[in-house]
């Protein structure tokens, strides 16, 4: 990520809520930064406010604003990842944090998550002096982004195909979410599950305590019947003693839900055979 390493060096503080996207831990611990809680001082923070992954909700009005307050209060900038915006399922996603503060935080977007996602294309916004710095990291990274593909989305826009596009996948995605909400309240009741607002994928805990399975034997066991999922490690800032998992529903067909939890509460009790419901 260029703007990481535009602005920050190792050892230095960068503030993220846990759990989050593992790309952006695995560059942030590629740099060496020292991560830190959201409401600690930082030299940079990153957050996903609209619609955070894993767990498919944004932040809270007060969450946010206690964001603002610490990168106004530390001088740091907001990296505001704003890759899930547009999956929000009333299609009202919150105002961006850019538009509170234009000069500290730095806005990326992106298309994979709403269009395709091999078009691999995105987008910075912002007003931070830098800002022409950044553009010359970015070209010394990979010269420029792929003309073809980008005029490729510039018809598809042209085209007046985006909105009713956003209005059929947002429906899609919150009618499966609550189809597999539901089958994992019937086969693995001992896990809590957030409600999700946007985005495509429910993040599940177990209780706290030292869980019976770890995420990776599961995955293993899982694996076996034709079922994967998101070992929650992967999402972790700071290891935890609760069994986590983030469940994708995006690519699945709707009626393949119910199937695809059953086999992975199959794979669990055959780990651990006196975790059952309530157990």
């Amino acid at each position: 990520m260029p703007l990481a390493r535009s602005f920050l060096s190792a050892g230095d503080r960068i503030g993220l809520r846990d759990p989050t996207y593992p790309g952006a831990l695995d560059i942030f611990r590629g740099l060496e930064l020292e991560l830190v809680s959201s409401t600690s001082p930082a030299r940079a923070y990153y957050a996903q406010p609209a619609i955070e992954n894993p767990n498919g909700n944004p932040l809270r009005e007060f969450e946010r604003r206690a964001l603002l307050e610490a990168a106004q209060g530390a001088s740091a900038i907001i990296i505001e990842d704003d890759a899930y915006a547009e999956t929000i399922f009333d299609g009202r996603p919150a105002r961006p944090l850019l538009a509170e503060d234009p000069e500290r935080v730095l806005h990326i977007g992106t298309l994979s998550k709403i269009l395709c996602p091999g078009l691999r294309i995105g987008w910075l916004v912002t007003r931070h002096p830098k800002f022409s710095e950044l553009v010359s990291e970015k070209q010394q990274t990979d010269l420029q982004a792929a003309p073809l593909t980008q005029r490729i989305v510039i018809e598809y826009l042209r085209g007046g195909h985006l909105d009713q596009h956003l209005t059929r996948i947002r429906c899609d995605y919150a009618r499966k979410a609550r189809t597999l909400r539901k089958a994992i309240a019937r086969h693995l009741p001992e896990f809590s599950v957030q409600e999700p607002e946007g985005g495509f994928s429910l993040w599940l805990e177990d209780r706290p305590g030292d869980p019976r399975v770890s995420d990776l034997e599961w995955l293993s066991a899982a694996v076996q019947r034709g079922v994967s999922f998101d070992p929650g490690r992967s999402f972790r800032v700071w290891p935890s003693d609760r069994l986590a998992l983030r469940l994708c529903y995006s690519s699945v067909a709707e009626d393949a839900i119910e199937r695809g939890v059953r086999r992975l509460e199959e794979a669990l009790r055959a780990l651990s055979p006196d975790k059952r419901p309530g157990a």
